[in-house]
C-alpha cells in the first residue's frame, strides 16, 4: 500500500475496540464461571437485551446514519451507567455490541464527491475503514477464523468493494483527464505533478489488490506513465540545453573581459599574445577575477562536448597568462575560489553553500585571502 495512504480514521475505531477485547479476554464470560458475579438493575439489563436483539436481527439494523448514531448513543448511555464491580461480567457482551455499533456507523456513511472534505471522506478512506472494522470482528478474533460467516461482516466487505469500485472509476476518469490536459498543455505536469504521481500510486495499488479491475487499470496506468516519462525526458533535455546556453554566455563574458585588457594593442581574445607583452599586476588581478566570476560557477560535468571545448580553451588562455606573474598569486586565488564558489546546477541553483571554515583555521589559507 502506498505511503500516502497511511492517514486514516481507523485509529479512532480500532483503539477502543482493542481495549475492550483485551478486557474481555481477561474477564470471565458467564456468571457460572464467576461466583462473585455482580449484576446490574433489571431495567438496565432489559435495555441491554433490547439492544442485543436489535443488533442480532438484520431487519432491525439502522437504515441510515441518524439511526446508527442513535444506536451508538444508547449503547454509550448503558456503558456510562455500568457499575465498576459489574464491568468485567458485561464487557464481553458489550465488546460485540460496540463492534456492531461502529460497523453500523461506517456502513451508513456516504463519501464526499471528491477527496476528503467537510462533507465526508473519500470512497477509498471509507473502504479502508470498513475493511479494518471487519478485521476487528470479535467473533473472528475469538474463533481464530480468517473469515467467519456473519452477515454483518459480509455487508462490511461488500460495501468496501462498492466504495472501491466508485473510487477506481473516479481515479480512471482523473487519469484520462490528465492525459487529455497534458496532450494540449504539457506545462500541466509542472503545475500539478504531485497530484499526478499520487494518482499513479492509487492506480498501482488497485491494480495489485483488485484483480477484477487489473486489466482496465493497467492500460490507463501504463499510458499515463509513458506520457509522464516522455515529458520528463523532454523537460530534462530542454533543461540541459538551457544550461549549455547559459554556460556559453558565461564563457563569452569571460572572453570579452579578457579582450578588453588586450584592446589597447588592438588584439582580440584568440590572437596570440606577443612575447614582448608586458603584463602589470592590475591586469593579472583582472584576469583572475574574470576567471572566478564567469568560469568557476560553471559545472564542467554538465557541459556538452562542444561547450566543454570552448570552456577549456578560454580557461587555458587565462591560466597561461597568470603563469607569467611572479609568485603566481593570482593562480592561487583562482584555485582557492574553486573550493568555495558554488556551481550552478541544471535547475539554476548552487549545488552547495560555500564553506569558509578553513580560512579561519589555517594560516596558509588566511594569508591567501583574495578579493574579487
Amino acid at each position: 500500500m502506498p505511503q500516502s495512504f497511511t492517514r486514516f480514521a481507523t485509529f479512532r475505531l480500532a483503539l477502543p475496540l482493542v481495549l475492550i477485547l483485551l478486557t474481555a479476554a481477561c474477564a470471565p464470560t458467564t456468571q457460572y464461571q464467576n461466583p462473585g458475579f455482580v449484576s446490574m438493575p433489571a431495567e438496565w439489563e432489559n435495555r441491554l437485551a433490547e439492544l442485543d436483539a436489535k443488533a442480532s436481527n438484520p431487519e432491525l439494523w439502522p437504515k441510515n446514519l441518524d439511526e446508527a448514531e442513535e444506536f451508538i448513543d444508547e449503547l454509550g448511555q448503558l456503558i456510562g451507567r455500568l457499575s465498576p464491580l459489574a464491568e468485567a461480567n458485561y464487557f464481553p457482551q458489550l465488546a460485540g455490541l460496540r463492534w456492531k455499533a461502529i460497523a453500523f456507523d461506517a456502513l451508513r456513511r456516504e463519501p464526499a464527491e471528491s477527496g476528503n472534505s467537510a462533507d465526508g471522506e473519500s470512497p477509498y478512506s471509507l473502504a479502508i475503514q470498513l475493511r479494518a472494522i471487519a478485521d476487528e470482528n470479535p467473533d473472528r478474533l475469538d474463533s481464530g477464523l480468517e473469515q467467519p460467516d456473519t452477515s454483518l461482516m459480509h455487508m462490511l466487505l461488500e460495501r468496501a468493494n462498492e466504495l472501491e469500485n466508485q473510487d477506481i472509476k473516479i481515479r480512471l476518469s482523473d487519469a484520462s483527464q490528465y492525459l487529455e490536459n497534458i496532450s494540449s498543455d504539457p506545462e500541466v505536469l509542472s503545475t500539478n505533478d504531485a497530484g499526478i504521481y499520487e494518482l499513479l500510486d492509487y492506480l498501482s495499488y488497485y491494480e495489485s489488490t483488485r484483480a477484477d479491475w487489473a486489466q482496465d487499470i493497467s492500460g490507463v496506468r501504463e499510458n499515463l506513465e509513458d506520457t509522464l516519462a516522455a515529458l520528463e525526458a523532454e523537460t530534462l533535455d530542454k533543461t540541459r540545453r538551457d544550461y549549455q546556453a547559459w554556460a556559453l554566455e558565461q564563457i563569452w563574458d569571460f572572453e570579452n573581459a579578457f579582450e578588453e585588457i588586450k584592446s589597447d594593442e588592438g588584439l582580440s581574445f584568440f590572437d596570440p599574445i606577443p612575447d614582448s607583452w608586458s603584463w602589470v599586476e592590475e591586469e593579472f588581478t583582472q584576469i583572475q577575477n574574470a576567471l572566478i566570476s564567469h568560469l568557476l560557477p560553471i559545472d564542467q560535468t554538465l557541459l556538452d562536448l562542444p561547450v566543454m571545448k570552448r570552456y577549456q580553451t578560454g580557461f587555458d588562455i587565462g591560466w597561461e597568462v597568470l603563469e607569467r606573474q611572479d609568485g603566481r598569486t593570482a593562480q592561487t586565488c583562482v584555485a582557492i575560489a574553486s573550493a568555495i564558489v558554488p556551481k550552478r546546477t541544471f535547475f539554476g541553483s548552487a549545488s552547495a553553500v560555500p564553506q569558509s571554515d578553513r580560512f579561519d583555521q589555517n594560516e596558509q589559507w588566511e594569508e591567501m585571502r583574495c578579493g574579487h
